[in-house]
Parts: structure tokens; C-alpha cells; sequence
């Protein structure tokens, strides 16, 4: 299982499968996509004795072949793939079911937590002049570039929200000892180890106050 560090589960999940694992696990609960009522129903239920379970939040569609999820299912793990994409009452940002994600892992209902926090507004893809998505943020306007677009105001916003669930997530995880790990891109930055003159200005989530 993870360790609570960045960088225990490999990008390339399905390097982690020995080839000599079957490459089609059992249909999962989890493949028929359950809404918010199912999805706390399995959040407020205990690991099955000697199981272990695992959150991926921000998950994509569930169970594809060679995902995080698909890997965990087929090493025998329990895995709740939390994601929009898998069903509209997904959403994090409802109280209800945050209060229940968090709650969870508080309660020693979750073995280990995978975060895979969208990273669109902080893509260096928007930092490219070539007529592609605008420039949202910056390192000196990390919350958002004066003058963006209201698509773009609401689109730094709504990313905002997740950035400060997801770190309510990993405190969780730290008070409870649980296993997580956030997946998101480096910084190109200025002061950034992966520095790149052309992204200079580019800023990163992990550089964002509510971040460090």
C-alpha cells in the first residue's frame, strides 16, 4: 500500500501488475458506478475483515483497464472510485458527502487515499501563445490573473475549492496515519527545481498558501 509521501504509487499504474496478474479482474461493486446514497453507505461501513480499502478521489472513469483502481481491484484491493465522471453525486464539494469522505478516513474506515486533483487551471498548456485556453493563474496571481475571463474567474474558483478539500483530505489522513498521496504537477517556475525560462511566471498547486 501507499506510504504518506508523493512518491509511493508509480504514474504508470500498470507497472505496478505482475504480468503474471490476471488482466481481468471480478466485476466490482464499484463498476456500477453507486450515487451519493450508495457512496456513503460503503463510506460508513467497516473494511472487510483482513481487506483493505482504497480511496481515489478525482478518479476518472472507473475500473479502466491499467487505472489505479482497476490495478487495486486486481491485487485484491477494495477500491471507491470518487469522481463525476462515475455519476453527478459525486461531488466533492457537497457537505454531505465530504463530511463523509472525511469522516471515514477519521473513523479508520479507509487503508490509504489517492488524490488526483484536477490540475487544469495550473497547466503549463495554458502558458503557450498560441491562441489555446487562457493564462488563469501566475506565481504573482495565484488565485487568478486580474482581467481573466468570467469562464475563467468561475473555472479558478470551483479548482480553488478542490485544492482546500483536498488538503481537509490529507489532514484527515495525517491525523488518522492513513496511507495518501496527491498526484499534480510540479512547478516550471522561477524558484522551481524544474525551472524552464518560457514558464518563468508558472505556478504550481503545491505553491498555493493553502498548500504549504
Amino acid at each position: 500500500p501507499p506510504s504518506s509521501g508523493p512518491e509511493s504509487v508509480p504514474c504508470d499504474a500498470a507497472a505496478a501488475v505482475d504480468a503474471s496478474v490476471s488482466v481481468v479482474p471480478p466485476r466490482a461493486s464499484s463498476d456500477v458506478r453507486p450515487g451519493r446514497n450508495d457512496l456513503i453507505t460503503l463510506l460508513r461501513s467497516p473494511i472487510p475483515s483482513g481487506g483493505k480499502r482504497l480511496l481515489h478521489l478525482f478518479s476518472g472513469l472507473t475500473n479502466r483497464p491499467g487505472s489505479l483502481g482497476w490495478v487495486a481491484r486486481t491485487l485484491g484491493y477494495e477500491c471507491a472510485d470518487i469522481d463525476i465522471l462515475n455519476h453527478p453525486d459525486h461531488d466533492v464539494l457537497h457537505h454531505d458527502l465530504e463530511v463523509e469522505i472525511v469522516d471515514s478516513i477519521l473513523s479508520g474506515r479507509v487503508t490509504a487515499v489517492m488524490l488526483g486533483t484536477p490540475c487544469n487551471t495550473f497547466s503549463v498548456a495554458r502558458m503557450h501563445d498560441d491562441g489555446g485556453p487562457e493564462q488563469l493563474r501566475s506565481l504573482r496571481y495565484p488565485h487568478g490573473i486580474p482581467g481573466i475571463s468570467v469562464f475563467g474567474r468561475k473555472a479558478v474558483e470551483v479548482s480553488d475549492r478542490l485544492v482546500a478539500f483536498s488538503i481537509r483530505v490529507i489532514i484527515a489522513c495525517k491525523t488518522s496515519a492513513v496511507g495518501w498521496v496527491l498526484e499534480n504537477p510540479p512547478g516550471r517556475g522561477i524558484g522551481s527545481e524544474f525551472y524552464q525560462a518560457v514558464f518563468a511566471q508558472h505556478v504550481s498547486l503545491f505553491e498555493l498558501r493553502t498548500v504549504r
